[in-house]
């Protein structure tokens, strides 16, 4: 069904020899009876490029789930799929049928994410200090499914990363919280470990004295129920509040229940607790206007005029949710003050369109 550049012997053997080589295994994952299988025997794994890619780098193999059930069973995906294995492990997998040169591309960027790995850990020559070296290094063995080890690296970032270089706080909660959760899903350990920091967490805001302590820990105990997927936690907690209690909550842990609240058009609750809305829509505007002073590629230059529309359109949809927010909480001389900054910063059609359904 594919070219002969796929060796016939069994997978298992692949494996084995691939990791004796220090080789790439590519697996096409195939399926004699699905046209989509067929589209990539005809095109994909015939295109010069990509084989000349499997013949410098790697050992490839062809399971079909027909021929070879068991095999196909223990790879846990449906064909059409193309998995790449290092050192007798998965390092990525690429699912449904795709172009030559979408396929050679990710060969090719795995191949040098791989080469980062190395690279990360020469480099990484101070671990106890080096913040930055050690994210460079855990995002490497994340993007090559090096989970496990990728593990105590987030862990340590986690617990240390704005104490060592205190410019990264914000990163620690926004990329590096994302990349937490998305490691979460992969590797039940992970998700073992970061419950119970979580949970650790939980306990020292509830121990701490009212000297800012508890906001910190109580805002960490927020950012990993986010990565966790357990948002619901941090609600129920904020519904037990007080009403009073409610409105004098940190700000940096407001910023993180707005967003929950506007998810689940809870409104009025939302509108209570914006302190600035002004300023909150003034910092839209200005992600926009560094949107649109961003140098782009020349490749991506044509589409500059899509981008900023579609950057418009969440300044719009911004406008809209405050105002919605506001009225609901009964602050109507707020809502109206937004709906003026609004259209001072887009007196377009749409705009006006947007705060009339708000």
């Amino acid at each position: 069904m594919t070219s002969a550049t796929f060796s016939d012997e069994p997978f298992a053997d692949a494996l084995a020899r691939a990791e004796a080589e220090q080789r790439w295994l590519v697996v096409n994952l195939t399926d004699a009876s699905s046209p989509a299988c067929w589209t990539m025997a005809q095109t994909t794994w015939r295109d010069r490029d990509v084989l000349g890619w499997l013949e410098d780098h790697a050992i490839a193999v062809q399971v079909d789930v027909s021929a070879d059930p068991t095999t196909a069973a223990e790879l846990h995906v449906d064909p059409p799929a193309t998995l790449l294995f290092r050192d007798g492990k998965e390092r990525a997998r690429l699912v449904g049928s795709q172009e030559p040169q979408h396929v050679l591309r990710w060969l090719e960027w795995l191949d040098g994410i791989e080469a980062s790995v190395a690279e990360a850990r020469a480099a990484l020559v101070d671990p106890d200090r080096d913040a930055h070296g050690r994210h460079h290094l855990a995002q490497a063995l994340a993007r090559t499914r090096r989970f496990e080890e990728a593990l105590d690296h987030y862990v340590w970032l986690w617990l240390h990363m704005a104490e060592v270089e205190p410019a990264t706080s914000g990163v620690r909660v926004s990329f590096l919280a994302t990349e937490i959760g998305e490691l979460c899903r992969e590797l039940p350990a992970a998700r073992q470990r970061f419950c119970q920091l979580r949970d650790d967490a939980e306990s020292a805001a509830l121990a701490a004295p009212a000297d800012g302590t508890e906001a910190t820990a109580r805002f960490d105990w927020i950012v990993l129920n986010e990565s966790l997927g357990e948002a619901i936690r941090t609600l129920s907690w904020f519904d037990g509040l007080a009403s009073e209690a409610q409105s004098a909550i940190d700000t940096a842990i407001i910023s993180r229940v707005i967003p929950m609240l506007l998810e689940r058009e809870r409104w009025a609750d939302a509108g209570r607790l914006i302190r600035d809305p002004l300023q909150d829509l003034r910092v839209h505007a200005a992600m926009l206007h560094m949107g649109r002073s961003f140098p782009m590629p020349d490749t991506l230059e044509p589409h500059r005029s899509a981008f900023e529309e579609t950057m418009l359109e969440g300044l719009r949809e911004e406008a809209a949710k405050l105002v919605r927010s506001l009225q609901a909480a009964g602050r109507d001389v707020d809502a109206a003050a937004v709906k003026r900054e609004a259209l001072r910063l887009d007196d377009s059609p749409a705009m006006r369109a947007a705060l009339q359904r708000a």
